[in-house]
C-alpha cells in the first residue's frame, strides 16, 4: 500500500513547471530536467528527482560529459573529460577553429534549485530550510517576479 501511494504522490507532482527566468520538466519516470534562461544565458541541468518526505522534492543533477582525447609530452593519447555544452555526452575532436556564440549555453548546477516544496500546482523552493518566498529582483526584469514555480498546461 505504501509503496502505490508514493508512485500516485509522483505521478500528480510529476509535469512541467514554469516561473519568469526558468522552468523545471519533472518526468514520470523520475528524472528531471531545468532550464535557466536570461538575456543571452542559457542554462541547464538535468538528474533524478524523489519524494524525500510529504510533499518535498529532493532533485539530483547528474553531470553530462564530453571526451577528448589529447596528446601528452611524451605522443601518449590522454582522453580529457569536460563538461557538455548541450544533453548529449560526445567525443569531441580537437580543433583550433573557434566559435563564437552569441548565446552563452552550459550546464549550471548553482542555479538549479535541490529542494523543492509541492504545494497546489506550484513548486517552492527551499533554500537554507527556509521556503523562498521574497521576490527576485534582477538587472534583467523590469517589474520583480514571484520566486515559486507554476505548474504550466503545456
Amino acid at each position: 500500500m505504501f509503496a502505490w501511494s508514493l508512485c500516485f504522490s509522483q505521478h500528480k507532482i510529476a509535469g512541467q513547471y514554469r516561473r519568469q527566468d526558468s522552468r523545471i520538466l519533472l518526468n514520470e519516470d523520475s528524472t528531471f530536467r531545468f532550464f535557466h534562461s536570461v538575456d543571452t544565458y542559457r542554462g541547464w541541468a538535468k538528474g533524478a528527482w524523489h519524494i524525500v518526505r510529504g510533499n518535498t522534492i529532493s532533485l539530483t543533477p547528474v553531470p553530462v560529459y564530453d571526451t577528448m582525447t589529447m596528446v601528452d609530452a611524451n605522443g601518449d593519447p590522454r582522453d580529457s573529460i569536460f563538461l557538455s555544452e548541450d544533453e548529449n555526452a560526445t567525443r569531441k575532436k580537437k580543433t583550433r577553429m573557434r566559435v563564437m556564440r552569441v548565446f552563452q549555453y552550459e550546464q549550471n548546477f548553482e542555479l538549479c534549485p535541490t529542494t523543492l516544496l509541492y504545494k497546489k500546482g506550484r513548486l517552492y523552493v527551499i533554500q537554507h530550510g527556509r521556503r523562498q518566498k521574497k521576490k527576485i529582483r534582477n538587472g534583467y526584469y523590469i517589474e520583480p517576479f514571484v520566486p515559486w514555480y507554476v505548474r504550466s498546461i503545456d
